[in-house]
């Protein structure tokens, strides 16, 4: 599995610029090593492309904290982490290409200081380990060859082994977007626990009251679309940045990413009755008839 990092430009953390130094500094050191490719000039980047007959490249290998994850979820299939600056307006997120899954961290945003200037929304580096485990959740949830999953089933047969957040998703049924967020919150839970219990939503303090307080009303709201599938559904209780007007059900206003909430909730009795492992790649009709089980013997 895809544990270390090799790093030869400004993602050292020696090098590092002060915006990712905390966060590069997570990293933990291997030793030096070499490449080959031809090194190009990005502006405040540098970038590389690979190529065996160039001339090697120095660098040095780090650990990722990715290992664990693999690990609780009997990783059956390889998973690359990428850590990014200067790229990505989310936090971190996950990709599949050629039919392997990604998860990446886009480091801008752990400097525990809002800038905007690069637009970091300054999330404390110790939240890495925590983000890493949510997206390989998703990765493992897409790729390995035994997931049941809706996604999988979707890259595998409809995507031609790629994932795209808005053609797949708006595909796959509300129930197997809720599920897939849920079930990332409870790995990163079981990865990284100590956080605060917003923080694994992505939320602040005020939302997760305000999601909680409205549990009822996003579950039955949400309980009419489960098995519809649309753009719309995942804009509504899954993105950042929509209007009021398309969260507004019943003349409430829903949290944003209120899903995320949502769909813990409806993983919570697969997870206790078989374990993480399980949950991930379980079909979302496997979970629903775990949640009516529980439900009847509570």
């Amino acid at each position: 599995m895809s544990t270390v990092l090799f790093i030869y430009g400004t993602l050292h953390p020696d090098r590092a610029p002060a915006e990712i130094a905390a966060a590069a500094r997570r990293l933990t050191p291997h030793g030096p090593a070499t490449i080959r490719g031809h090194l190009y000039d990005l502006g405040e980047y540098p970038g590389v492309g690979l190529d065996p007959t160039a001339p090697p490249i120095p660098g040095h290998l780090f650990a990722i904290p990715d290992a664990a994850t693999l690990a609780a979820l009997d990783a059956d299939v390889d998973v690359d982490v990428v850590l990014m600056a200067g790229v990505g307006a989310a936090n971190a997120g996950e990709l599949v290409v050629r039919g392997r899954g990604v998860a990446f961290v886009c480091l801008e945003h752990f400097t525990s200081v809002a800038n905007p200037d690069t637009a970091g929304l300054g999330l404390e580096p110790e939240l890495i380990p925590m983000w890493l485990a949510h997206e390989i959740a998703h990765a493992i949830r897409y790729t390995s060859p035994t997931s049941r999953s809706e996604m999988a089933a979707l890259i595998r047969d409809a995507g031609g082994g790629e994932y795209s957040y808005w053609e797949t998703g708006r595909h796959a049924t509300l129930r197997e977007l809720l599920l897939n967020e849920g079930l990332a919150v409870h790995v990163a839970r079981a990865i990284s626990p100590g956080h605060a219990a917003w923080e694994y939503f992505g939320y602040g303090r005020r939302q997760y009251a305000r999601v909680r307080e409205l549990e009822t009303i996003i579950h039955r709201t949400a309980g009419a679309d489960l098995d519809r599938s649309g753009l719309g559904l995942r804009l509504r209780y899954l993105s950042g940045g929509v209007s009021d007007e398309a969260r507004t059900v019943d003349h409430y206003v829903l949290p944003e990413r209120s899903g995320y909430w949502l769909g813990a909730r409806l993983a919570e009795p697969a997870v206790a009755a078989r374990g993480l492992a399980w949950a991930v790649r379980a079909g979302a009709t496997e979970i629903a008839a775990l949640s009516e089980t529980a439900a009847v013997t509570a």
